[in-house]
C-alpha cells in the first residue's frame, strides 16, 4: 500500500480569477500547477504526473516559455518535479519505477524526459489521440513524448466513477486505481489511491480545475470550458465523481489547479495529505 503521500507544486500562473472560476471576477490569482508523489511499501516512489523538468516551461520551446514568464507564470529550479522527489523522499529521478499520468498536456509532462526509467501509465484514448494526430497540438509538447517508447504503459479503459466501485488496478495490489474522466482531454483519467492507513485519496487532475467545482459550490471559468476537448463529457465526469464523493464522504479529493491547495504548497512548500 503507499504509506504517504505528499502534494507540491511546480510553479504557478497568475490569471484572473474569473479564467478559473464563474464568476471570479478580474482580481488575479495564482493558478498552481500541481503534482503529488506517493510512497509505496514494496515499489517506493509513486509520481502523479510532472509538470515540470529543471528546463520549466522551455518544454514547449523556449521563445514560448520565454513568453510564458513574462506574462506571468512563476517557475524556480527547485520546483523541478527531479527536485522535488529529492527533497521528499530523498530518491533520485532514477529510482521513480511508475508515473502514473492523468493525461498529457505541457503542464503534466514536462518532467518526463528527465526521469528516464519509469513506466509511464496513460489511458489508452490519450496515448492514441497524440500518436494519431498530425500538426501542432494545442496544449501538447510533443518533445515531452517522443522518446517514450516502451516504458508507455497505455491501459485499457478504466470504467467511470459509478460503474464499478473499485476501478481498474494498476499495479496489482490496490494500491492505485484508475477511473475514467474525459472531457478534459480525450483521454483524461482520475486515480482512487489506498493509503496503508485505509484512507482513500483522489487524485483528480484536470477533470475540474478546482475542489469547489466537482463538489458543486462553484462553476467552470472561461478557461476551463475553453480548453475542454467536450464540455458535455467534462459535466459527466465532474457529475460521476460528485456521486462518487456523496457515497464516500471520506475520500480526499485532490486536482491540479485547486486554488486553496496551491496557495498552501506556494507558501508552505509540499504538504502531507
Amino acid at each position: 500500500m503507499i504509506e504517504s503521500f505528499y502534494l507540491f507544486h511546480c510553479g504557478y500562473i497568475r490569471v484572473p480569477s474569473f479564467t478559473i472560476i464563474a464568476g471570479g471576477g478580474m482580481r488575479r490569482v495564482r493558478l498552481p500547477l500541481l503534482a503529488g508523489v506517493g510512497v509505496h511499501a514494496e515499489l517506493g516512489p509513486l509520481l502523479f504526473d510532472a509538470p515540470y523538468g529543471p528546463n520549466g516551461p522551455q518544454n514547449l520551446g523556449g521563445a514560448i516559455g520565454g513568453a510564458m514568464r513574462l506574462f506571468g507564470l512563476k517557475f524556480e529550479p527547485e520546483w523541478a518535479v527531479t527536485e522535488r522527489l529529492r527533497a521528499i523522499t530523498g530518491c533520485t529521478p532514477e529510482e521513480v519505477a511508475h508515473i502514473i499520468l492523468t493525461h498529457l498536456h505541457y503542464d503534466h509532462t514536462g518532467g518526463l524526459p528527465f526521469i528516464k526509467a519509469a513506466r509511464c501509465h496513460v489511458r489508452r484514448p490519450e496515448w492514441e489521440f497524440v500518436n494519431n494526430s498530425r500538426g501542432p497540438m494545442i496544449g501538447y509538447a510533443r518533445g515531452d513524448l517522443r522518446d517514450l517508447g516502451e516504458r508507455v504503459a497505455p491501459f485499457e479503459d478504466a470504467p467511470h466513477f459509478g460503474e464499478d466501485a473499485t476501478g481498474l488496478d494498476l499495479l496489482g495490489d490496490g494500491s492505485v486505481c484508475a477511473f475514467s474522466t474525459p472531457g478534459h482531454s480525450p483521454g483524461h483519467a482520475s486515480y482512487r489511491l489506498k493509503m496503508a492507513d485505509g484512507r482513500h485519496i483522489v487524485f483528480g487532475g484536470d477533470v475540474a480545475f478546482t475542489t469547489t467545482q466537482i463538489l458543486g459550490e462553484r462553476g467552470l471559468g472561461s478557461m476551463a470550458r475553453n480548453v475542454a476537448i467536450s464540455k458535455d463529457e467534462v459535466q459527466r465526469s465532474i457529475d460521476e465523481l460528485r456521486a462518487h464523493l456523496l457515497k464516500n464522504p471520506t475520500d480526499v479529493l485532490l486536482t491540479s489547479h485547486d486554488l486553496e491547495l496551491g496557495e498552501r504548497c506556494i507558501n508552505e512548500g509540499p504538504i502531507a495529505i
